[in-house]
């Protein structure tokens, strides 16, 4: 791919207005007081930990075995389960995406979390295929396991969110077809899926140019009645990037807002390869949007994260935009550097008791680090084992280390865990790898107590 580039700029406010729906609804929701984030599949109230493995085809020129894929829980009281794509009859290709969609939610309101995974190659001919892993006191099995939906050559799943409000919703995303789409399913109370809306660019409030490769859909995260959607080829220059913005309400039914450098006072400026969108995540009314290609200086790919809050009008949304943070920003950890791709990956959460903040990975050094979203209320740090904290201490969210075997080797990973979910962001291979041995250490299980 050609090289990714970046620049950077000034900031406003934006607000949209009502996206009709298909039909009459009642007025705009409610914002919630508190996003869901419970990771409890076997309800006996301990953290568990989800990892996918997307398989491997046989490669018979180097002559190597195939291994099917699998997921894999690590339960807060040590045992570990897994189901393989095998079981699930998913066979292995070439470019297998088994995990191209992970979402943990209570989908059928049982008291147990269900994983909901996704393999968008799934099929054949990129046909695409979600399926959920129910939970349950023994906690997963194929035999608990259900297809939500499969695709027509249209290679669904390439991303999943799950919307507790207004209604349970779950959002699907296909971002190698066409421009690719998002289709909007309410969850019936057996956990199935029920009515569907497809939204596109194009679509009523989902403003843009339809690129045909625009990979909407590409990216998604959702918490409370809000739904973040990354396009990181789509924006006013063709892999410049974008985001949207959704509030749900009932009916299918939503608000929704387009974010992009260098409009509606957003820092930067539009250029191909920056990739806005590529990442995305948020948490009650924060959301980090990553920006992995955005160049600066001579650096290629040293990559940004765009910082936005957003404001529930009653008639819309107003977006607040935030600083564009890199490793040149005063406060964030690292140094600039070519390929760093920071933002990558983000996962909004509370970082102190005082404000929210975000956790992303610096490529350039192999770590993770925390990046608060107003000054002087967290503090910035690298996170790594030894920078632990207690669930009523100050400073950032408390990680752990989760021994795996790759390739008859231990190798050690930090999981962090922050509002009672959990996140994998780490090297190499993160949320790939196969054979977890052991039990989860009790920080995990004593610092993620499920949520009220």
């Amino acid at each position: 791919m050609d090289p990714l580039r970046w620049t950077a700029a000034a900031l406003l406010v934006a607000v949209v207005s009502l996206v009709p729906a298909p039909q009459a609804g009642a007025e705009p929701a409610a914002a919630p007081r508190q996003a869901a984030r419970i990771n409890d599949i076997d309800g006996d109230g301990k953290l568990d930990v989800v990892f996918v493995h997307s398989g491997e085809a046989a490669d018979t020129a180097d002559d190597e075995e195939g291994h099917p894929g699998s997921v894999q829980v690590v339960f807060g009281d040590g045992k570990v389960q897994h189901v393989s794509t095998a079981q699930l009859h998913d066979g292995l290709f070439e470019d297998s995406s088994f995990g191209s969609g992970l979402v943990v939610g209570d989908l059928n309101r049982d008291g147990y979390a269900d994983v909901v995974v996704a393999d968008q190659s799934a099929g054949g001919s990129y046909n695409g295929r979600v399926w959920a892993l129910w939970g349950s006191s023994a906690g997963i099995s194929a035999r608990r396991t259900s297809v939500l939906a499969t695709g027509t050559q249209q290679s669904i799943g390439t991303s999943l969110a799950f919307i507790p409000l207004p209604e349970p919703l779950l959002a699907i995303g296909a971002s190698a077809i066409g421009t690719g789409f998002v289709d909007l399913y309410r969850v019936r109370e057996d956990g199935r899926l029920g009515d569907r809306r497809r939204i596109t660019i194009g679509s009523p409030g989902i403003a843009g140019r339809a690129y045909p490769e625009a990979s909407f859909g590409a990216s998604m995260a959702a918490s409370g009645d809000l739904l973040v959607i990354g396009a990181p080829e789509a924006g006013a220059i063709w892999t410049a990037g974008a985001a949207y913005v959704l509030q749900l309400q009932s009916g299918l039914r939503y608000w929704a807002t387009r974010v992009m450098q260098g409009s509606r006072g957003i820092p930067g400026a539009q250029e191909k390869f920056d990739a806005f969108g590529q990442a995305v995540s948020v948490l009650d009314d924060r959301v980090a949007i990553g920006v992995p290609g955005e160049q600066l200086g001579a650096n290629e790919s040293a990559g940004a994260i765009e910082l936005l809050r957003v404001e529930r009008t009653g008639h819309g949304l107003r977006i607040h935009p935030g600083a564009l943070l890199t490793q040149a920003s005063p406060g964030v950890p690292g140094d600039v550097g070519e390929n760093h791709l920071l933002g990558e990956n983000v996962f909004v959460t509370r970082l102190c008791a005082q404000g929210y903040g975000v956790i992303t990975a610096d490529h350039g050094s192999d770590r993770l680090l925390t990046i608060p979203f107003s000054a002087g209320r967290c503090s910035a740090a690298w996170l790594t084992p030894e920078r632990q904290a207690g669930p009523v201490k100050l400073g950032p969210p408390p990680a752990s280390i989760l021994r795996r075997l790759v390739a008859g080797t231990a190798v050690d990973e930090p999981v962090v865990v922050a509002d009672d979910f959990t996140l994998q962001i780490g090297w190499p291979g993160s949320m790939t790898e196969t054979g977890l041995r052991g039990r989860i250490p009790g920080p995990v299980r004593l610092l993620a107590p499920p949520a009220a």
